[in-house]
Order: structure tokens, then C-alpha cells, then sequence
């Protein structure tokens, strides 16, 4: 995937404010508003929000399936410095099966209606996916996801781009940045130890990194004081071992091995975790 995000560039006008309505991009009704989105298609279509939420069920009525179009969130600041606020608008687009689109627009107001300057590309969830876009400094900050080797279900990094709007148009504001978005907390055992217990508070349907260092022929057993919170490996040579509640991992090659805990609960727990290497 390409890190570095694009925006691109339109001069068009979209929708009429009332008379009453100022230069400020507050003043735009994103819960009544046409969006010519993308929604994962080569050419744009106009998405029409009434009262929030744009719902089309699908043709099988038994499938239970629909398509719906909705303002993921909306940041204002000014970008250009002339003291009127530019808005920031995320949509997410889901078009009927598993796929969610993201995908941004930055509005600005002249002569009373909102003017289209720029595009912000997004994409299918951990394939670029928006986390977020804001105007910091008189910078326009966009966050988005990076998949990692997990799939579109599971991102694994969050990629920051910096805009600056000049003259018009958006242009870069520096290199793209990447953090990871599950650092792994390195578990470390008090000299002479083979076994330690630690607390984690871990958010609702979301997961804690951990790694551990071991050697071949030892055995890793992770366990935690929670139902419904399996423990994943995520790297390293071992083969896991049945088990009921949490991970046992026979040990193939000297090295690191990194694991999750999951939370599927739907509230966040603090956790209990036991790790035991022999």
C-alpha cells in the first residue's frame, strides 16, 4: 500500500445555505447534504443525507444486506489564514457487503455557499481507511490506517499526513509519519524467574501486544482472568498446544514471540494476565 496519502483537487460548488448563514463552515448542515462520494468506485455519485443517514436495503430483502452512507465526524479551523473556518468532513460509505469506505472532503465558503477544495482518499478499512482529520496550527492532519499483514479487518499502523492550503489548492506539509497502533509492552521476569503476573486494562472489542523472549524446547503458557478474551499469537516459531483459556506454546527456535490478548466483551476490563515459561 502507498503511504504517502493523496488529495485531489476540485473547483465546484455543492448544495445552497440559508440566507442567514455566515463565511464559517459551521454554518454548512452536514446532516442535510449531497456528497459526491466515491463509496470504493472508479467515478463519483451523489449521496443525498436527510436527517443524518443515507439507507438503501438490498434488492434480496432476505439478506438482510443494505447500503448506507453516513458523516463519520466534522473538524473546522482556518487553513488558509484569512480568518474564515474551512470544514473537514469524513464520510464512511458501506455499499452493500463487508466493505467500509472511507473517504474526506475539505469545504470552504464563498459568497455564502460551500465550495468543494479538496478530496481527501481514503479507503477499505486497514487498506488506508480515515481514523481522522483535523486542522491543527493551520494545518490540515489526517490519520489513516495501514494494514500489516492481518487483512482489511485488522489495521495495524496509522499513517499521519500534514496539508497546508495555499493559493487555492492543498499541497504537502512535510514526510508522512507511522506509528504502530498495538506497540507491544515487552514482558521482562525478575532474575531467577520463569513466571510473572501483570495488569492491563484493555478497551472494548480491542487488544494489548505483548512480547516475550524465550529459547527452543521451552514451553509459553499465557493465561488471563477474563471469558471471552482469547490470546492470539501474532509472531513467532512455536506450536500451539490445545488449551481453553489462553495461548500454550511449544517453542521451535530461540527468539521473540509477540502475542495478543483480544477483549470481545463489550465493555473494557482491566485484566489479569499470567505468563509462565518453562
Amino acid at each position: 500500500m502507498n503511504n504517502f496519502l493523496k488529495i485531489f483537487f476540485v473547483l465546484a460548488v455543492f448544495g445552497a445555505l440559508p440566507a442567514a448563514a455566515q463565511t464559517s463552515g459551521r454554518r454548512i448542515d452536514f446532516k442535510n447534504f449531497t456528497f459526491p462520494a466515491l463509496c470504493g468506485e472508479a467515478e463519483p455519485a451523489d449521496y443525498r443525507i436527510v436527517k443524518g443517514q443515507w439507507i438503501k436495503p438490498s434488492d434480496d430483502a432476505d439478506s438482510g444486506l443494505y447500503s448506507d452512507f453516513r458523516v463519520q465526524s466534522v473538524a473546522y479551523g482556518d487553513l488558509d489564514g484569512d480568518g474564515r473556518e474551512e470544514a473537514v468532513v469524513i464520510t464512511a460509505c458501506r455499499p452493500g457487503g463487508t466493505g467500509s469506505f472511507t473517504e474526506g472532503y475539505v469545504y470552504s465558503i464563498r459568497n455564502n455557499r460551500p465550495r468543494l477544495v479538496g478530496r481527501i482518499a481514503g479507503g477499505d478499512r486497514a487498506e488506508g481507511g480515515l481514523v481522522s482529520a483535523k486542522v491543527v496550527g493551520g494545518r490540515l492532519v489526517v490519520e489513516s490506517y495501514e494494514e500489516g499483514g492481518s487483512g482489511l479487518c485488522c489495521p495495524e499502523f496509522i499513517v499521519t499526513n500534514r496539508f497546508r492550503l495555499r493559493g487555492g489548492r492543498m499541497i504537502d506539509d512535510g514526510r508522512p509519519t507511522r506509528r504502530a497502533l498495538y506497540p507491544a509492552q515487552r514482558i521482562v521476569f525478575a532474575k531467577g524467574a520463569f513466571k510473572t503476573t501483570l495488569t492491563a486494562r484493555i478497551p472494548a472489542s480491542d487488544r494489548k501486544r505483548f512480547v516475550v523472549r524465550a529459547a527452543a524446547g521451552q514451553t509459553l503458557t499465557v493465561r488471563t482472568d477474563r471469558p471471552n478474551s482469547p490470546v492470539y499469537l501474532k509472531s513467532g516459531d512455536g506450536d500451539e498446544l490445545p488449551n481453553e483459556n489462553g495461548l500454550v506454546l511449544r517453542i521451535n527456535a530461540d527468539g521473540d514471540l509477540t502475542f495478543d490478548v483480544i477483549n470481545n466483551n463489550e465493555t473494557d476490563l482491566k485484566y489479569t494476565i499470567a505468563i509462565e515459561i518453562k
